[in-house]
């Protein structure tokens, strides 16, 4: 068992990412319970980054030290905020709304490219010098992916075929490619935050790197004012909530558990690619699409489909395989370590022996001449 301050810097950045996926895995079913009675989503979104900003806010002045750090290091890497809170409040609202305009299984899929995302631009802008199987990881995890949606995204579109359509066939069309739009557009801001944070984190002011957790909670803030403002300052719970199916107390503890959570991601978010690369913080992230499904069926009892378990199996393999790698690898090194410092012991021993003999055969020979 390896204590955390013995851990790798890697290392430590990955279980902080797991950690992260772990609190704001049961986020999928908290919508599908607030979105009864046909709750808009702009007050989901209202509502659950309102109670995200105690956590966000809370840790980032713990991290900077207090208020004063905290304001000092948003003006040092103002460039860095100014990048990074526009990209967030993106990532917040469009999460949300891909659900909305599409299928769960199309969402997923294309919100969960991020890791290779992550890898290009940390490839071509940060300098990232990605491991031969961290590629082929990336590689394989995009694989799983398919396995995981493909096949539901066609059956649906069997379903949809049999089935009888509702509505203007032109909205009936056009919603789907729009959140196809919007979910591809999650991904990829998802990625390009993980990128600006691994970014300033290469950078320092003074004594301390700049703490881009701030950034979190001023996200999260005008997240509500962008959700207020659409909804026209009626953020309230719908009829449903006020005794019509659902009780009033039932939205907020759902909302403050999902608030909790999404904190907490963005805080191990923006923590975790300090240490860790960006395509490995991504590809953690992965394991939201296990857990996820997890959570809605021992809530609702919706069985996953058959190619959900398959290439979820695949998928912890891989990380398995991607996180197992380089301690087998540190062990190998370790070993040959131990090997050439033995070798070199016993060469330092011969060449004593040696130098022992010769000064006794010197000294022999000095003492003859002598006689």
């Amino acid at each position: 068992m390896y204590a955390y301050g013995t851990m790798t810097p890697r290392l430590k950045g990955m279980l902080i990412a797991l950690f992260g996926v772990i609190c704001v895995s049961p986020d999928a079913v908290l919508v599908r319970f607030l979105s009864a009675g046909d709750t808009d989503p702009f007050t989901i979104i209202f509502w659950k980054f309102l109670m995200s900003i105690p956590a966000s806010a809370t840790y980032a002045v713990y991290e900077a030290g207090g208020f004063q750090s905290l304001w000092k290091s948003v003006i040092d890497g103002k460039f860095y905020y100014g990048a990074a809170i526009p990209v967030q409040i993106g990532t917040d609202i469009c999460f949300t709304l891909s659900f909305v305009y599409t299928s769960a299984a199309n969402a997923l899929l294309l919100i969960n490219l991020n890791p290779l995302w992550c890898a290009l631009i940390g490839t071509f802008f940060l300098g990232d010098v990605l491991p031969r199987y961290t590629v082929v990881a990336l590689s394989c995890a995009f694989v799983c992916m398919l396995i995981i949606f493909v096949p539901e995204i066609i059956f649906r579109n069997r379903d949809d075929e049999d089935g009888e359509s509702s509505g203007d066939k032109e909205d009936d069309y056009l919603a789907p490619v729009r959140g196809n739009i919007i979910s591809l557009l999650t991904g990829i801001l998802l990625a390009v935050y993980i990128s600006i944070v691994r970014k300033g984190s290469m950078v320092s002011t003074d004594e301390k790197r700049i703490n881009l957790v701030g950034a979190t909670a001023i996200a999260a803030l005008l997240s509500c004012v962008i959700s207020s403002i659409v909804r026209k300052g009626d953020v309230a719970p719908n009829p449903y909530w006020h005794g019509q199916g659902g009780e009033l107390w039932q939205f907020y503890l759902a909302a403050t558990a999902q608030g909790f959570g999404i904190g907490i991601i963005f805080i191990c978010l923006t923590v975790a690619p300090r240490l860790a690369t960006a395509a490995e913080v991504a590809m953690v992230l992965l394991l939201e699409v296990i857990l996820g499904p997890l959570w809605v069926f021992l809530a609702y009892g919706d069985v996953p489909q058959i190619w959900t378990i398959v290439g979820g199996f695949l998928l912890l393999f891989v990380l398995a395989f991607h996180e197992a790698k380089p301690f087998f690898e540190k062990a190998q090194v370790e070993v040959e370590n131990e090997s050439t410092v033995s070798s070199a012991n016993e060469k330092f021993v011969d060449v004593l022996d040696e130098e022992r003999i010769t000064d006794e055969g010197n000294k022999g020979t000095g003492d003859s001449v002598v006689d």
